[in-house]
């Protein structure tokens, strides 16, 4: 691994633990939200493991990109949300589950 490369995988794992708290705080908020509004789905978060970042870094560099800093690359941190929509419908409209009942 050459320097460059080094330097911003180092920099992510010193950083790694803000982008799991992040993570998991948009996690909470946004399944809260959706648990609220009684939506049928599945959510789910992640933060980028250091090989992979350390690939896409690489990939990148031999297509021509630097990166000047973290900030400059995307998806460290991601959510996913799946919602499933009734069947019967025209797919437009998301299946609730009834009251209390969580995602």
């Amino acid at each position: 691994m050459d320097d460059y490369v080094r330097e911003l995988v180092d920099a992510f794992k010193d950083e790694r633990s803000l982008y799991e708290e992040f993570g998991l705080a948009v996690f909470k908020l946004l399944n809260s939200l959706l648990q609220n509004g009684g939506y049928k789905y599945q959510i789910f978060y992640r933060v980028k493991e250091l090989g992979k970042l350390e690939q896409k870094v690489i990939r990148r560099k031999n297509e021509g990109t630097i990166y000047n800093g973290l900030k400059e690359i995307d998806d460290l941190v991601g959510i996913r949300i799946v919602f499933y929509a009734h069947s019967a419908d025209s797919g437009r409209s998301f299946r609730r589950n009834p009251a209390g009942c969580s995602g």
